[in-house]
């Protein structure tokens, strides 16, 4: 709107200042040529040098209107970037709602009893009671907006060779929207953490003592409106134990280093 007013105001100065050139030019011519032509001179320099000044409006105004333009293209860029950031941003809140992707944690739980061979005399039937008293629960987490089967659990030891692998088939453990499920896997991490060989334990009977330090490797087979099959990344939980103790301090899930197991 400013530059439309300049814009008019310098017209009408030039149409004012050339009713008044003409005027004086027509007066001047009168009283004779030498002052006419010595006259339409200065008028031609004059007119030239307005001629000049308002080419460099011009120019300026034009400049002006150009950084504008390319002022509102760059923030409408900036606009359909940041919608473009929204929408992306929205469909993968929208796919970390509707995929599933399975947590799960181990903890110990309740009370059991667990017994191994009397030390003292290993030839015998007799038993010796564990002081560690406890069982021990996987826990599921749903935090997507569709249900899903867990079908399997598979439990490895991954620093001691020779351990046997625990695998729980057909679970069948619907875990729902938003829910936690628990199922009860005290009798296979028991035999991964005593070293115990697939029979046992057989009445809470196990070979030996709990191990002071354990790294045991889990992954669950689960099922869901757009998969089957499907496996979850493997997760490593340190179980740290001291004899004697009534408790095992089990850590959160860690990034096994290397190349993960097949299991």
């Amino acid at each position: 709107m400013n530059h439309k007013k300049g814009l008019i105001l310098a017209l009408l100065f030039i149409v004012l200042f050339g009713i008044l050139g003409t005027t004086l030019f027509v007066g001047i011519w009168h009283k004779g040529d030498e002052k006419a032509e010595a006259f339409s001179g200065l008028l031609a320099f004059v007119a030239a040098t307005f001629s000049s000044i308002v080419t460099i409006i011009y120019v300026y105004l034009t400049n002006a209107s150009l950084r504008k333009a390319q002022a509102s293209i760059s923030l409408q860029q900036e606009q359909l970037e940041q919608m473009k950031a929204s929408v992306d941003l929205q469909r993968r809140e929208w796919e970390q709602k509707v995929r599933v992707f399975p947590q799960f944690w181990i903890t110990t739980a309740g009370r059991m009893g667990w017994f191994m061979p009397d030390p003292q005399d290993p030839n015998s039937i007799r038993a010796v009671p564990l002081r560690f008293c406890k069982g021990f629960e996987l826990k599921v987490w749903n935090y997507s907006e569709q249900s899903f089967l867990v079908e399997s659990i598979l439990m490895q030891r991954s620093d001691v060779a020779m351990v046997p692998n625990q695998q729980t088939n057909y679970l069948q453990m619907v875990v729902k929207p938003h829910s936690v499920e628990v199922t009860d896997v005290s009798v296979s991490i028991m035999r991964i953490l005593t070293q115990t060989p697939f029979g046992n334990p057989h009445g809470g009977v196990v070979t030996k003592d709990i191990d002071n330090h354990a790294l045991i490797y889990v992954r669950l087979i689960y099922s869901d409106w757009s998969k089957k099959q499907a496996a979850t990344e493997v997760c490593e939980f340190e179980f740290m134990y001291r004899a004697g103790d009534q408790d095992i301090t089990i850590r959160p899930p860690l990034q096994p280093s290397g190349t993960r197991p097949s299991i």
